[in-house]
């Protein structure tokens, strides 16, 4: 069989008629073969008696023909790739070739396939705008002026999209402004869905959707709840919701994705990428379970509960009997701070070692792709961006001790910790998506991929 090559022929159908290739990408020879899992393509295989399989926007939409049955067929011959380049517009046309197993049943025209571009560029503008709510929120419990605004879903009375600008002074900006980009995060994920429930063919991503809208439904009630009851609780589970909504909103941009699609045709070794497959989604958990604690620990609306890093009270394991409290806190109130429990000195200890135990985790799955699977490029850059931001985020946490919980500081820890676990979660559901092509089973691929099928000869 021939080198495998990226370029492909693309081409566009429409109703009644079949075109093909209507742009030709460059190809050195007749009998090259292409192995990308991606939609609306021609591959080619053989050298000898060269066969073609276009695929169509759905796996339904297959066919394979000799390559003498093209009415024309025009391969670009070029040395470099500047002159391939110049090649592209250079068009093949073919009729339907006579007797062939052509089925039609879910033709798509062109548009499809700059609508599926808009859909996934909107899916990942509904991510950023996550973020930032994230990174508002953050504000908001950071300078504690989440009460600042009494009253919900008023705003002192007002409609809140139509509350003076004037009025929007001290902390009644940041509560304000955080209940406003929720509303847009809310316009949004309703957009999505719809958008998704009207053009995606995948049942499980249109579920996906549906939660995504409960979700950002019940982060609404959350926040109004916190409002009204005045609960530290509420406002911990409202936090930890927003980090799974981001990440489920992660998993929708990415699935929409062509990158999504061409992972289908990834061959790795099943016995050495589950071990991969394992760490990542044990770290993502992990992560997870690390943002809940540092919620917690921010939703108290109390002072630091251990004021020195990498020390905690002068030691490395910190003394929490009842007179060692007692001292501690004689010291605190000498200085206008609040009292501590051995619990909060204890929830801080262990957002501490989890942080050292996901650091090396990381490090550890960083090589382990480097080792395993070294011709997977974007996982190994992924890895690489997942340990920057570790080493960044163990910096933003000391740094947020040392400057004594500033708020612009906590902030940033808690949005590069969504950033965290964004990462976290596109790496877990590459390598799920890898993991089941590896054993053979159904891949969750968009709906232009084709189905599993011996590649012939």
């Amino acid at each position: 069989m021939a080198e495998r090559t990226r370029r492909t022929f693309r081409w566009r159908a429409t109703r009644g008629s079949f075109a093909v290739a209507r742009r030709a990408a460059a190809a050195k020879q007749a009998g090259c073969t292409c192995g990308i899992a991606e939609p609306r393509r021609i591959e080619f295989w053989g050298a000898h008696a060269p066969r073609v399989r276009v695929l169509a926007p759905s796996p339904e939409t297959i066919f394979h023909a000799d390559l003498a049955d093209f009415e024309k067929f025009a391969i670009a011959r070029a040395r470099s790739p500047a002159r391939e380049a110049r090649a592209l517009p250079r068009v093949c046309r073919a009729r339907n070739p006579r007797n062939l197993p052509v089925s039609f049943s879910a033709m798509n025209s062109g548009n499809s396939t700059r609508s599926t571009k808009w859909l996934n560029r909107f899916a990942w503008l509904t991510c950023v705008a996550t973020l930032l709510l994230i990174c508002s929120g953050g504000m908001v419990t950071s300078k504690n002026v989440g009460l600042a605004v009494p009253d919900w879903p008023t705003t002192f009375g007002y409609n809140m999209f139509l509350f003076p600008i004037s009025r929007w002074v001290g902390g009644i900006l940041f509560e304000h402004t955080h209940r406003l980009m929720g509303s847009l995060v809310g316009f949004l994920t309703i957009i999505l869905a719809v958008w998704l429930w009207l053009r995606e063919d995948r049942q499980w991503l249109r579920n996906m959707a549906v939660i995504a809208l409960i979700g950002v439904i019940l982060q609404g009630i959350l926040g109004g709840l916190r409002v009204t009851m005045m609960k530290d609780e509420i406002g911990i589970f409202h936090a930890c919701i927003a980090q799974a909504f981001l990440g489920l909103l992660v998993v929708i941009a990415l699935v929409t994705t062509n990158f999504w699609r061409m992972l289908t045709d990834q061959r790795i070794d099943a016995q050495k990428f589950a071990p991969i497959k394992t760490l990542a989604i044990t770290i993502t958990i992990a992560i997870y379970v690390q943002l809940a604690l540092g919620a917690t620990m921010r939703h108290q609306h109390r002072d630091l509960a251990i004021l020195d890093f990498p020390t905690a009270n002068g030691a490395w394991i910190p003394d929490t009997t009842p007179i060692s409290l007692a001292k501690i806190n004689a010291w605190r109130d000498a200085r206008g701070l609040s009292d501590v429990t051995a619990f909060q000195i204890w929830l801080q200890m262990a957002h501490r070692f989890l942080a050292v135990v996901i650091a090396i985790a990381v490090i550890a799955f960083c090589l382990h792709v480097r080792r395993d699977v070294p011709r997977f490029a974007a996982l190994k850059r992924l890895s690489l961006f997942w340990v920057a931001l570790v080493g960044c985020q163990v910096a933003l946490g000391a740094w947020t001790i040392w400057s004594n919980k500033a708020a612009d500081v906590a902030t940033a820890h808690v949005a590069l910790g969504a950033g965290m676990l964004s990462f976290g979660v596109s790496i877990s559901a590459i390598c799920w998506q890898i993991s089941q092509r590896a054993l053979g089973r159904p891949a969750a691929a968009g709906p232009g991929a084709p189905h599993s099928e011996p590649v012939p000869a």
